[in-house]
């Protein structure tokens, strides 16, 4: 990668590579790198140059499209490089030579005056003919501040770079003057629990890409920075202090409970120390049923579901279609989550009619072969099994339940996790999934929302990308509730909203629990099968719906433990 002042900037490059979509917003990662007004005027003496050509071309009969990457269109028709173009100038080219925009070319003149980009302008929408007319500065300088903090921990995925930065244009000169919201995901992008962490993380972006076309929030862009946790309870907590001291105003993490617990406890003592500044905190994925009962608090929402909630789903389900037997094996990861697991699960086999046979919890993440625990399931006569194992703990789970041959129906919450069905082959057949959502419910709404998904991200929603997706989108909501154009950011008043609005998701409302800031939602009950409309991890197989149990039929109540501290 070139080096020098625009680091951050080159940094992108890669992800726009092949994209002709992109290749609109290559000059403005240019400009958001530099603070002379003319480098913003020459984007649209670019742009108005390719048009140009375009549409000429498409008189003569030729293509309309518009040129490839690292190439400009000369009169001739042929194809110039960027490169050649700029090296052919007498100014140097810029250091972040790969960037085919022509900035520093003597060739590329300013226009003018706006009748020549009028067309195009009206194009790109009007904020532009106001950038193209003169008032670069609302662009230039926001750009180049806002990219460096969303960039700061990682190069983010072409679309939401492309979004943001587009916004922050879009949005026009309110940028220079309302206080942005920044938003911190903090994640084990690394290490061996990525593979789940970042479906997570896609959802939240995917998420925050609809809200800032739609607006932001206080009529600017919402920024996101991502920050890797290291899958450490000490690297999430020395993240959350770079997080903050960035200026994010809202926390979002998903997996590993220990962190949340880390991060939930964090954001509870900064905020009793400063008053007036708080904070907020989104669990978008950790279910440990602590954070809304001893652990829960005003300034942190829960927007996942429980053990106790998708069990009770998941048994429910399993006893109506006759996947549930009279006899059933609890085997659980030894922590919060799992131990929550396995009480859930006693609780609602019984109440359904079947009798815990055995139970066991194990080792997070260090067992290598469960072959022997599959030994003991045979050994107890267990007909049925039930699992909130995630992660490779499932994977090889399930992979020696077919090396042994064991028939038994299997219950679990984490089949899709990526890689999963692929690794477990036909030994996963006929297991049955508890999850938050199912491509397959929805009719028309969720097709159009898997179909959206896959345009803005690449591939149909999976996983717990729906999780985040609808959890965002009603954080959302609240922010649309509060936001005003130019205003500051009142996380107060986010909170409070939060306690108050709704998201329609394909398969049914989300809200909150005011009591315990619970989400309410309905969850999805799905079996592999090879009948499933959606096929993942290359197989043959998928998830096909079996039920969606309704937010009041999956509720569970509220835990006395949870004393929620308001304030005044």
């Amino acid at each position: 990668m070139t080096t020098g002042p625009w680091p951050n900037v080159c940094s992108f490059e890669h992800y726009f590579e092949d994209d002709i979509e992109y290749f609109y917003l290559r000059p403005v990662l240019r400009a958001a790198a530099l603070t002379a007004s003319r480098r913003c005027a020459t984007i649209f003496s670019l742009y108005a140059k390719f048009d140009r050509t375009r549409k000429r071309s498409a008189q003569e009969g030729g293509s309309t499209k518009w040129p490839k990457p690292h190439t400009q269109p000369t009169a001739d028709g042929n194809q110039k490089s960027f490169l050649d173009h700029c090296d052919s100038s007498k100014e140097a080219s810029p250091p972040c030579a790969r960037f085919p925009v022509g900035f520093g070319c003597g060739e590329v003149r300013r226009l003018a005056a706006c009748g020549d980009n009028r067309d195009l302008a009206e194009r790109m929408r009007s904020p532009w003919a106001e950038l193209a007319c003169g008032a670069v500065f609302a662009c230039a300088l926001p750009l180049k501040n806002n990219l460096n903090t969303i960039s700061r921990e990682y190069s983010m995925k072409k679309y939401l770079v492309s979004t943001a930065v587009a916004a922050l244009c879009v949005f026009g000169s309110a940028a220079a003057r309302a206080e942005p919201l920044k938003i911190a995901v903090i994640e084990a992008f690394s290490g061996p629990n990525a593979q789940t962490a970042i479906p997570f993380v896609e959802g939240v972006r995917y998420a925050i890409g609809k809200l800032n076309k739609e607006g932001g929030f206080n009529g600017e862009p919402i920024v996101v920075t991502e920050y890797d946790s290291l899958n450490q309870t000490a690297g999430a907590a020395e993240k959350l202090k770079a997080a903050i001291a960035d200026g994010a105003r809202i926390i979002i993490q998903s997996t590993n409970s220990a962190i949340t617990a880390q991060i939930s406890e964090d954001v509870r003592k900064y905020n009793l120390r400063n008053k007036g500044k708080e904070i907020l905190f989104m669990m978008e994925g950790s279910e440990a049923a602590e954070f809304t009962a001893e652990k829960c608090q005003f300034w942190a929402f829960k927007t996942a579901s429980n053990p106790f909630i998708r069990i009770k789903a998941l048994v429910s389900a399993m006893k109506d279609t006759g996947k549930l037997g009279s006899k059933v094996y609890s085997i659980n990861q030894n922590y919060s989550y799992g131990v929550d697991h396995e009480k859930a699960q006693a609780l609602y086999a019984k109440e359904a009619g079947a009798q815990i046979v055995g139970s066991t919890l194990h080792d997070t993440a260090k067992i290598q072969d469960f072959s022997p625990y599959v030994a003991q399931i045979k050994a107890s006569g267990a007909d049925t099994i039930l699992s909130g194992n995630w992660g490779n703990d499932i994977i090889l789970f399930m992979r020696a339940l077919g090396d042994a041959g064991l028939k038994v129906n299997v219950g679990n919450t984490s089949l899709d996790t990526t890689g999963a069905l692929s690794a477990m082959g036909p030994s996963a057949l006929g297991a049955v999934l508890v999850k938050l959502y199912n491509l397959e419910a929805g009719g028309k709404a969720g097709e159009t929302f898997a179909e959206d998904f896959k345009a803005v991200i690449g591939h149909y929603p999976y996983n717990e990308e729906p999780t985040t997706a609808f959890g965002t989108l009603l954080l959302g909501e609240a922010l649309k509730k509060v936001s005003q154009p130019g205003g500051k950011v009142d996380i107060k008043a986010v909170a409070l909203a939060l306690e108050n609005v709704s998201y329609d998701s394909p398969a049914g409302r989300w809200s909150f629990r005011k009591e315990d800031h619970q989400l309410l939602l309905p969850v999805a009950v799905s079996e592999v099968s090879k009948e499933a409309r959606y096929k993942v991890d290359g197989t043959d197989m998928g998830f096909k719906l079996l039920k969606i149990v309704s937010p009041e039929d999956s509720a569970v109540p509220v835990d006395p433990k949870c004393k929620m501290d308001r304030p005044s």
